[in-house]
């Protein structure tokens, strides 16, 4: 339903936010506990006076659930009808009805009497002394009702229903200015029907100067089908009445306007809403629900502790003017002749009405999305602030096997997994090769079972497991049938739960058996270049000592001491020099070559000598091909290949 005047969505947009709310009251907030004993339910009888299909009854009885399932108390209700509607003869008012409900409730105490309309209100303070003494009464549907109706009752409110019958007429005559004659279709077989005659007759004379009231009570369906058929424009029906059909059977408002309304062609007005979108025009209508609803709220204060003495009764509140857009357009009635604020059911949305909603659906949704989103964005900063390390990225990843299997497969070293008993849940690639195990064959097997004795298995369990170490293992494994042995670094940490408490352990396994090996050749290579340093270092030290010491050495053996030392000192150079050049193609520097254009042989020729100067108790033979070979090279680099050869050689 919309409103013709504005079609407001504050109502929806009240309840938009109170969802938002609720929704982030549930994500942060945790219902606190309580020890103390629930409250008792309370234990109310509903007593309505109409048949449990009756479309205004089902509506009270809609509206007093809703109220009392969102009150926060556990009420049980015992729901009975009179149907005085279709049965109003004295003696199942009097008779029957008293019996039957006095055998129902025998034995029974109820916290609240509840009543709907006229008849459960007659029976109830009929009874007041017998039936209901002590209970503290609530109704709703009193026709007319005036608070000395129920002066020195002890513990009674309710609800007054006011048909609007000046209101409606003064409606019907705005939208229907040439109406000569007002048809009202009534019933006078039951008091409900009796008193709304009499509400009735007393505005007809409002309005008797310029209308004529024929009153069609008590006519079953056929006889009105035909009368109302004959009908003639500036005639108008008004509905106040049940209708019955020919066997005497009694139909509702609801089904009785759509049979008349096929055979009507004069427009047809009621006072009550269940009749709208059934073939009435409409008119201020008095809501059933809301009459449900507002006697269910006066009922909660009531079961929470207030007297009903103090709760005055409702007297105005539950009608309004509702229209059926359908109708309005079949007899021609402009939307501008509503009164202001009326609700109109099938009306097509416009242009600008179909826009302006999505556009608070629009405002509504990304309001939501927003909040959804700021939501997410500060559980995400939360949990990367916490994801400060792989353990934290494990744990996350017992949530989704699609991320632990993504951090396996990016770590480059090997993990495994235990939990508290020692058992392994986890294991990638990298580790399965070092230790020469695979996953699943030995998942949830403990450690025991699975590693040899070593000081990775004493690591696993013969130390807390809350404690973090760091060990070197020397671990062997079988390839291709072949032994091979490595080393492995062995760090093993806690796996700590959010709620700070340790889960199992986690261990990385990083294969060190290269940086051993490298390792084992830096500390060779010292001790090489060491002892390659040391010998040209003895010499060049033995003469420098031998000239200082002896100043009477000869000119001819200074010369040659001093060769000597020059000598070894070009020896020296030249190994500092290979110290150099190793550096730089460790670092990934390379070697610089300085190219020159240079005779092989006599390159040869030249060293030969050198060699056998050095070497002059070694027997040092060259042959050479008589061909003579020139090429650019680097004469110092070859030089040292050649050395090297001779050393080694």
């Amino acid at each position: 339903m919309t409103s013709h005047a504005a079609f407001s969505h504050r109502g929806k947009k009240v309840k938009r936010l109170a969802s938002v709310l609720l929704f982030l009251a549930i994500l942060c907030f945790v219902p606190l506990r309580t020890d103390a004993a629930p409250a008792p339910p309370k234990q109310v009888l509903v007593l309505h006076s109409y048949s449990p299909d009756y479309p205004w009854t089902v509506d009270i009885m809609q509206g007093m659930n809703e109220v009392f399932r969102s009150s926060g108390l556990e009420v049980r209700l015992q729901v009975e009808y009179l149907d005085t509607k279709r049965y109003h003869d004295p003696y199942y008012l009097a008779d029957l009805l008293e019996k039957t409900l006095k055998y129902k409730l025998r034995g029974r105490s109820f916290d609240l009497v509840l009543l709907s309309d006229d008849s459960a209100i007659d029976f109830a303070l009929e009874h007041r002394n017998d039936m209901f003494a002590g209970t503290p009464i609530v109704f709703c549907g009193a026709n007319d009702f005036k608070p000395e109706m129920i002066a020195g009752v002890e513990d009674i409110t309710g609800v007054g229903e006011y048909s609007s019958v000046q209101e409606t007429i003064n409606q019907i005559l705005r939208m229907h200015p040439q109406t000569t004659e007002l048809v009202v279709i009534g019933n006078t077989r039951n008091i409900t029907d009796r008193l709304l005659k009499k509400r009735l007759l007393s505005f007809v004379p409002k309005f008797e100067d310029n209308l004529k009231f024929s009153y069609w009570d008590n006519l079953d369906l056929h006889d009105l089908s035909t009368r109302i058929s004959q009908l003639k424009p500036g005639q108008v029906i008004l509905f106040n009445s049940v209708v019955t059909y020919e066997a005497g059977g009694v139909l509702m408002l609801s089904e009785s306007a759509p049979r008349l309304r096929r055979v009507s062609t004069v427009p047809m007005y009621s006072l009550w809403h269940f009749a709208l979108g059934k073939g009435i025009v409409g008119g201020m209508l008095v809501n059933s629900k809301r009459q449900g609803e507002l006697a269910a709220q006066l009922a909660v204060r009531v079961l929470q502790g207030e007297n009903p003495k103090a709760i005055p009764a409702i007297l105005s509140g539950t009608n309004e003017f509702m229209f059926d857009y359908n109708e309005l357009k079949a007899f021609n009635i402009p939307l501008s002749l509503l009164p202001e604020g009326s609700t109109v059911i099938n009306l097509p949305s416009s242009f600008y009405q179909v826009n302006k909603r999505l556009l608070w659906t629009a405002i509504g949704i990304a309001l939501l999305l927003v909040l959804g989103l700021l939501v997410l964005l500060a559980n995400i900063a939360s949990r990367q602030r916490a994801e400060t390390a792989l353990r934290q990225a494990l744990l996350d990843a017992e949530i989704s096997r699609n991320r632990i299997s993504a951090i396996l497969k990016s770590v480059a070293d090997g993990l495994m997994v235990t939990d508290l008993k020692n058992q392994i849940t986890l294991l990638n690639r990298k580790a399965e090769n070092l230790l020469g195990i695979r996953f699943e064959e030995i998942e949830q097997k403990p450690v025991e079972d699975v590693l040899e004795k070593g000081t990775l298995l004493s690591q696993l369990t013969a130390t807390p497991a809350e404690e973090t170490h760091n060990e070197l293992i020397k671990q062997e494994t079988f390839e291709q049938g072949c032994k091979i042995e490595r080393y492995v670094q062995a760090i093993t940490s806690p796996v700590i739960s959010r709620e700070g408490e340790t889960t199992g352990r986690i261990t990385l396994l990083r294969d060190m058996t290269r940086e051993k090996e490298i390792d084992r050749m830096k500390n060779e290579f010292i001790s090489t270049a060491a002892h390659e340093l040391r010998t040209p270092l003895t010499s060049v030290k033995g003469f420098a000592e031998l000239l200082l010491n002896q100043p009477d050495v000869t000119p001819e053996n200074q010369l040659k001491y001093l060769s000597i030392i020059n000598d070894n000192a070009d020896l020296l150079d030249k190994i500092v020099t290979d110290l150099l050049d190793l550096s730089r193609i460790n670092t990934g520097q390379g070697v610089v070559l300085n190219r020159q254009p240079c005779s092989i042989h006599e390159l040869l020729d030249a060293w030969v000598k050198t060699v056998k100067k050095q070497h002059m108790n070694r027997r040092i033979e060259v042959t050479l091909d008589n061909h003579e070979i020139a090429t650019d090279l680097d004469r110092n680099k070859i030089v040292q290949v050649l050395e090297n050869l001779f050393s080694n050689a």
